[in-house]
């Protein structure tokens, strides 16, 4: 999963009073540089206890500074839930599924993409990626493939495309492949240029900005969660608009399509994994007027459409 979470911090005599929290008293938009207002659903928490919430703050000022918070200002803190492997399981299941059948039935000379949007700090695009070549390393054959990962928040697309990670980050990553794909240096690991070539990092909101186009699969686990209903609608209409007819779509294992449902074959119940069988195209036009903010990490030109995207 690769969402950045918004968490309001309150004292504790403030989060003590009742509130609708899908309506947050303040704006937070231009902090996290979105365009949109009603996605997120807020999570309040008492800033007296701040490590009981589980927020991975960076450092102990971080939460003293959370702790003296005034009475009646407002702190976010961006939280990132991602991880290398997250469910290993399902991703097995994509392997098998979905990465095996997009090799086999494709053509050849036709690269293929995939967009993970909500990327946080990467490590879910990474995973794709080793996916991805594994599998073309045991069916023994040499395709292109390029990656397109996305998330709002700069910081984390820094971190990203950097593709520097401790050992600990690395836990879930099988040894052969800690060794394959990552090389050692210090006490980090850093991402084979092999495989990050094949990733471009970008900013870009999922709420507001036009999708990607010609896909053959979106990865977006455990972002929609988080979401009310009618911003999940219209980004799973994005995703509907961008994929290919029988693309994959891989959602959270608590996350449904709605009422585009049917639009959808259904691969694996358990792990949300679901196949485009639709050529009709749904989407909300208005998200396609604005442009893509931001750049693949590693070039000079921003990315100014979805076109624009190798």
């Amino acid at each position: 999963a690769a969402i950045l979470l918004a968490v309001e911090i309150v004292p504790a005599t403030v989060g003590a009073q009742k509130r609708d929290l899908t309506k947050p008293a303040i704006d937070i938009a231009s902090f996290v540089g979105c365009a949109t207002k009603d996605g997120a659903r807020w999570i309040l928490t008492q800033a007296s206890e701040p490590i009981a919430t589980g927020m991975p703050f960076s450092s102990r000022a971080e939460i003293e500074d959370a702790r003296s918070t005034p009475l009646g200002s407002r702190t976010y803190v961006l939280i990132g839930v991602t991880e290398f492997y997250r469910d290993p399981d399902a991703i097995r299941v994509l392997r098998e599924t979905a990465i095996a059948a997009l090799i086999r039935k494709s053509h050849e000379e036709t690269p293929l993409r995939i967009w993970v949007p909500g990327c946080a700090s990467g490590e879910e695009a990474y995973t794709i990626g080793i996916e991805i070549s594994e599998t073309l390393r045991a069916m023994g054959q040499s395709r292109r493939f390029r990656i397109i990962a996305t998330d709002v928040h700069r910081r984390s697309i820094d971190v990203a495309s950097a593709g520097v990670y401790s050992e600990a980050a690395l836990q879930n990553v099988p040894d052969h492949l800690r060794s394959r794909y990552f090389r050692k240096h210090r006490d980090k690991r850093i991402v084979d240029p092999d495989l990050r070539q094949k990733i471009i990092f970008s900013v870009h909101d999922v709420l507001s900005d036009p999708p990607f186009m010609h896909l053959d699969l979106v990865s977006c686990r455990n972002m929609l969660i988080y979401l009310n209903d009618g911003p999940q609608a219209r980004v799973i209409s994005m995703f509907l608009f961008g994929l290919r007819t029988n693309g994959y779509l891989f959602l959270g294992p608590s996350e449904t399509l709605g009422k585009y449902a049917n639009k959808f074959e259904v691969e694996d119940a358990r792990w949300r994994l679901f196949r485009k069988t639709s050529g009709q195209t749904v989407v909300d036009r208005s998200m396609l007027a604005a442009p893509l903010r931001g750049r693949p990490a590693g070039t000079s030109a921003p990315i100014t459409s979805p076109e624009d995207a190798p």
